[in-house]
């Protein structure tokens, strides 16, 4: 008997979406981490530390919009 090739699109599927939420929370993670840098320093000045936490923004803004993509395709 052949697997149902849904199925196993399905599961593919929620795989992707569990590592979806895994990156959303490591870069959570990673932004909490830029805002203490950022927060440590006495003046700010773009570049290294003021460029990592756009980074980690700009990873929390992609995972997310990834998870919510995720979720309204479950539904």
């Amino acid at each position: 008997m052949m697997a149902d090739p849904l199925a196993r699109l399905e599961d593919e599927m929620s795989v992707a979406a569990a590592e979806a939420v895994v990156r959303l929370r490591v870069a959570q993670a990673w932004l909490r981490s830029a805002d203490a840098d950022l927060a440590a320093l006495r003046k700010v000045t773009w570049g290294g530390v003021v460029d990592q936490w756009h980074d980690a923004a700009d990873a929390v803004a992609d995972s997310a919009e990834a998870v919510a993509a995720y979720e309204a395709f479950g539904r």
